[in-house]
């Protein structure tokens, strides 16, 4: 299974992108609030750094746990993303958890096929599933230099420790068969005290050496430096349509704006200062923080753009634009935690 796509841009006359209304008729929707674009930002880079360094090298596996709304779906796919572009051949699966995900092993290796994109709804008695995923795998490492199968797993915190437990044994048969497992585990931060609950501590050597060798706490954005850095992906990396290279997501919401040499990344004081303000943060933020939401945080980037700036009302450096737009999305007891 891969993340979410990007659509193609098939079928439009790029010729038509500086006609407003034209560029009103072909979004899709509310179209920045779509799951297909990748922003690259110091956290997903800081994220990727760790998986590489920890994962690939051999380390085991690693777990990224955070507050809800922080980013760590957006986050999972770029990692996912970055892995098999950075990797040619590179064996990789995506998996979205399940609450239910098979309290018998030979359930669980059945969910986890279906997962991988085999069809399981025709289940045999005595199919052995374990098996098949280890095919699965084989054919997978076939184009691949090295022999680790990659799962990146979101929302790792409805694994509940039978899963963990069948996670392990799966990983043991990989590597009778001569292939690694190799865990990228995204969770809400209440995972872990949610398995020990359960009794974690009895498989806590083996589990955590197997999939928790390097727990990162996941973090938002905790400076303007980084917001800037994101604002500046819409500016200059991210493009809509997604084929239409030169016209980023800034240009294509405010073209004449743009054009005119004003970029969204210049937005980053003043937004900075409203985020603080409708968070109630005097001065800088506390070195425990989590940061800013990057949920809300883009919201109010796809109001600002959308709802301000694509209907021609909205002025340049305009605070109250950007309180306006932090209000109008966000939930503000939970903008920074």
């Amino acid at each position: 299974m891969r993340p979410p796509q990007p659509p193609t841009g098939a079928g439009l006359d790029f010729s038509r992108l500086h006609d407003l209304d034209y560029r009103k008729s072909i979004m899709q929707g509310h179209a920045m609030r779509s799951e297909f674009y990748r922003a690259q930002t110091p956290v997903t880079d800081e994220v990727y750094d760790a998986v590489y360094s920890d994962v690939i090298r051999g380390s085991g596996g690693c777990m990224f746990s955070g507050t809800q709304r922080i980013g760590k779906t957006h986050c999972s796919y770029v990692v996912f993303d970055r892995l098999a572009q950075d990797i040619p051949g590179i064996a990789l699966e995506y998996v979205v958890a399940k609450d239910e995900m098979g309290r018998k092993y030979s359930d669980f290796c059945m969910h986890m096929l279906g997962a991988f994109g085999h069809a399981t709804e025709v289940r045999r008695k005595f199919t052995n599933w374990e098996r098949l995923i280890i095919d699965h795998v084989r054919t997978a490492c076939l184009n691949s230099e090295c022999k680790i199968f990659f799962m990146v797993v979101d929302e790792a915190q409805r694994l509940r420790i039978e899963q963990y437990r069948h996670l392990f044994n799966l990983s043991n048969a990989l590597a009778a068969a001569g292939h690694r497992l190799a865990t990228i585990l995204f969770a809400q931060k209440r995972s872990m005290s949610h398995l020990m609950m359960q009794g974690f501590e009895r498989d806590q050597i083996e589990i955590s050496g197997r999939f928790f060798v390097r727990p990162l706490v996941f973090r938002g954005i905790r400076t303007e430096k980084e917001l800037e850095s994101l604002l500046d992906q819409y500016d200059a990396h991210l493009f809509y349509p997604i084929n239409a290279q030169g016209w980023c997501y800034t240009r294509f919401y405010a073209c004449d704006r743009f054009d005119e040499g004003w970029r969204l990344s210049h937005e980053a004081s003043a937004f900075w200062t409203a985020l603080e303000g409708a968070a109630g943060v005097i001065g800088e933020l506390s070195e425990d923080s989590v940061g800013f939401g990057m949920n809300w945080i883009v919201r109010a980037i796809h109001y600002y753009l959308t709802d301000e700036l694509m209907s021609g009302e909205a002025t340049y450096d305009d605070e109250e634009r950007w309180k306006t737009a932090i209000k109008e999305t966000a939930n503000v007891a939970l903008l920074a935690a």
